[in-house]
């Protein structure tokens, strides 16, 4: 894991394979939440990871129930 410090308006920059690129920004520093704005391409899924964690559930209780 990269471990990286930023203050408010600071970006950290993903480049993907392809060439695209994922821009995270710390907007708002709270003493205990962190408030990020992100800038992607929208065919790039960005979710929190509760919400992965629901729809592999999501997923997996389809596959069984059908």
């Amino acid at each position: 894991m990269l471990v990286l410090s930023r203050e408010v308006g600071e970006r950290v920059i993903c480049t993907l394979p392809d060439g695209q690129k994922i821009e995270i920004m710390p907007i708002r520093i709270s003493p205990d939440k962190v408030r990020l704005g992100i800038t992607a391409a929208p065919e790039i899924e960005i979710d929190r990871e509760e919400v992965v964690m629901l729809k592999k559930q999501m997923e997996v209780d389809l596959l069984t129930n059908g």
